[in-house]
């Protein structure tokens, strides 16, 4: 494969986007793919870079490569885990699509459950930043750790890529004491409310997009 079929791909690559064409778009990724790994340099790593974050909004898996693409692949969440969590990260996405109304994880402590849910509520939030989403847990250090998260990756925009994925997202306001995050504009109920079992909930959250109940019990003895 040489430079004129790289051009080739690139062009393919462009009606792809016209047409939004994402099956096609995910052939034009794995040959860009072979390109990199054969000697296809910068400009084959770039094309494999833009067939990510054109996937990204409506593929949770892509979202994930691209957010994490300017970081060193040792310090990534994903790509080291991704084998052992793809068949979780397929079920979220079959949330997101409607084909499932809830989903139960259950996984040893320290495997990337909260971390891979952070980055499912960043990206829900991205696609719809209408929705208002909730988040609970048993304590509020547990919520704060969840809410600390999701700012870390929307206010770094040098170390993450959310902003090449959701140009458009902008975070209009937050409340580290009531842990509300708001995209795009300032609303009644935020795009992410996060609260623990005994803070309050009446009147908090609309909750017309997704709930996440993470570790509601302190322990085996609660």
């Amino acid at each position: 494969m040489g430079q004129k079929d790289l051009v080739a791909l690139t062009d393919c690559f462009a009606v792809a986007v016209d047409t939004e064409d994402h099956e096609t778009n995910k052939e034009i990724r794995r040959l860009a793919s072979e390109f990199a790994k054969n000697g296809g340099g910068a400009k084959a790593a770039e094309l494999y870079d833009k067939t990510l974050i054109f996937d990204a909004p409506i593929d949770f898996d892509a979202f994930m490569r691209a957010l994490e693409r300017h970081r060193p692949l040792k310090e990534q969440f994903w790509l080291p885990r991704r084998k052992q969590l793809m068949p979780i990260c397929k079920a979220l996405q079959r949330m997101e699509d409607g084909e499932l109304d809830e989903l139960f994880l259950s996984q040893p402590p320290r495997t990337g459950k909260t971390t891979l849910m952070v980055m499912f509520m960043l990206w829900i939030m991205g696609r719809d930043s209408e929705r208002s989403n909730l988040y609970c847990s048993y304590t509020d250090s547990v919520v704060g750790v969840f809410y600390n998260g999701l700012l870390e990756i929307l206010n770094d925009r040098v170390t993450y890529a959310y902003g090449d994925i959701f140009p458009t997202a902008k975070v209009a306001s937050t409340s580290a004491k009531d842990w509300l995050i708001n995209l795009d504009r300032k609303k009644r109920y935020a795009s992410f409310t996060g609260r623990s079992l005994y803070g309050t909930l009446n009147g908090a959250c609309d909750c017309n997009g997704f709930m996440v109940a993470d570790d509601l019990h302190s322990g085996i003895e609660e």
